[in-house]
């Protein structure tokens, strides 16, 4: 009975942590990685403290295995503890594709400003600006995140995952990024 339970709580264990680790890998603050931290945080202390009362309570008991018990417990906990930190540093990645995805758009201006003096207008798409989507970054190569009009042009993305869509708008009339929720 003892060995199954073992056996369940390291696959739930080992579950969470690969959990984390691929919300991590997401890179974003999504509903599944705030739960999955949430789960991984609040099973976490509780096991960590588990741990050391078992740990603690083999040191009066002089029990082997109740001393490994409480360690490996610890060391779970500590474990799933440290997921906690994958939320911060995903929403420090997420910032700079944004950061990236805006500067590169920042960076069509002067080409949509060109073709305006020659045109007389901008131009529908981006088919004339951009030459392949190689150059695209990531975060905007799976999105029509332009818009163009005869006197002005707008760029737009969503940031994909976010637990709430935001999107990201830049007006060629007030030449200014802003946040839509």
């Amino acid at each position: 009975m003892k060995r199954k339970l073992a056996i369940t709580l390291s696959v739930a264990l080992v579950g969470l942590l690969v959990a984390g680790t691929l919300a991590f890998i997401g890179k974003r603050d999504t509903f599944f990685h705030l739960f999955v931290e949430f789960v991984a945080f609040f099973v976490g202390i509780p096991l960590f403290a588990i741990g050391l009362g078992v740990w603690r309570s083999a040191k009066t008991r002089k029990s082997e295995l109740r001393q490994r018990t409480g360690i490996s417990l610890m060391i779970a906990g500590g474990l799933l503890m440290t997921q906690w930190a994958a939320i911060p540093l995903g929403r420090e990645i997420a910032y700079r594709e944004i950061q990236e995805a805006q500067s590169f758009c920042e960076s069509l201006i002067p080409s949509l400003e060109n073709y305006k003096q020659i045109n007389q207008k901008y131009p529908e798409n981006l088919d004339a600006i951009i030459s392949s989507e190689n150059e695209l970054p990531d975060l905007l190569k799976s999105q029509d995140f332009y818009s163009g009009y005869e006197d002005n042009f707008q760029f737009s993305f969503i940031e994909p995952d976010s637990f709430i869509d935001r999107l990201h708008v830049y007006k060629s009339e007030t030449h200014m990024w802003h946040v839509e929720d």
